[in-house]
């Protein structure tokens, strides 16, 4: 696990070390990488990254930025943007991806209450999609991983 991840899941303030609950915890704060300053990074998680801008705390953003520096890290809002880092060109076919899985691997979705109108129509693509095993709604926007770390933990088994 990248040592950026391992530090920010870890910190003395941070919600595993400040909960009584056992967690499980996957994902990673790929949206740092698609800038490369400071002030683009707030930007994006305080408009739509979280759902909650008081939550992008200045370690947060630090934390990002120093992906930024990292070796082989690199500068491509672009094509994330414009969709050109997509596998696939058209809804149908990432309906379709999922699909491919029925019956292989169990797949659960987490839509998220706070998404961005495009992303959070994706998301609802795959409700009913064939393939999915389970979708269940979490608060935050991109990022509910981050942002709501214990309630995405917990929230998946209980629903």
């Amino acid at each position: 696990m990248e040592k950026f991840l391992v530090d920010f899941i870890n910190a003395p303030d941070g919600l595993v070390n400040n909960s009584d609950k056992d967690l499980v915890v996957f994902g990673g704060g790929h949206a740092a990488t698609i800038a490369c300053n400071e002030k683009s990074i707030q930007s994006q998680y305080k408009s739509h990254v979280y759902a909650d801008p008081g939550k992008a705390t200045q370690d947060i953003i630090d934390s990002r930025y120093a992906l930024t520096k990292r070796q082989g890290a690199r500068y491509v809002p672009a094509a994330f943007l414009t969709g050109l880092l997509d596998p696939v060109k058209s809804r149908e076919e990432f309906v379709q991806l999922f699909a491919e899985l029925e019956g292989r691997i169990p797949v659960l979705v987490l839509a998220t209450a706070g998404s961005p109108k495009r992303s959070k129509a994706e998301m609802e693509a795959l409700r009913e999609a064939k393939g999915v095993s389970k979708y269940v709604e979490v608060p935050g926007a991109l990022l509910p991983q981050e942002e709501y770390l214990e309630i995405v933990a917990e929230r998946p088994s209980h629903s």
